[in-house]
């Protein structure tokens, strides 16, 4: 609840004033979000913020589930099994201290694992278009970011390109 408030407005202040709590309890939850799922979900610069992209997927499906709910639909609301996995996880992280001593490790997959889920997303592969069009133009395009990405980082380190 506090998340979407925060996505809506895009203001602590804001949100805090529509939620009747103060600017840095809500400020502090969603710090405790951020660190329990391993991943920033507003960039914040200056005195404005924006989502990233963590947190436009996470604020859709929010809106989602309200919308379900609020009109207590009978449609499903698709949830990619990414967001499934990070809620168990971070349900396991709080509630299970048994495996505390795995749970960097299994962060560190998860963050590594939404980054490839958002890249793909965003892209637009899917299975489906690599059952269309086949492996080879996906292994074309990341030879081409190797290429690219390692001819630029020998230009900069050259002193050929200053960033």
């Amino acid at each position: 609840m506090v998340f979407r408030e925060v996505a809506d407005q895009l203001s602590f202040r804001k949100a805090a004033e529509e939620l009747y709590l103060t600017q840095p309890a809500v400020s502090l939850q969603i710090k405790a979000l951020e660190e329990d799922v391993g991943v920033q979900l507003f960039d914040r610069t200056g005195a404005h913020i924006t989502l990233t992209a963590v947190g436009m997927v996470l604020r859709n499906y929010c809106e989602q589930v309200g919308t379900s709910l609020v009109n207590k639909s009978k449609a499903r609301v698709h949830w990619p099994w990414f967001i499934l996995l990070f809620s168990l996880a971070a349900v396991a992280n709080t509630y299970v201290h048994a495996f505390q001593a795995f749970y960097p490790v299994l962060k560190h997959l998860g963050v590594v694992g939404l980054t490839a889920t958002l890249f793909l997303i965003g892209t637009g592969i899917s299975k489906r278009t690599l059952q269309e069009t086949g492996v080879r133009p996906l292994v074309q395009g990341i030879i081409l970011w190797i290429v690219v990405a390692t001819g630029s980082l020998a230009l900069i380190r050259s002193g050929w390109i200053h960033l």
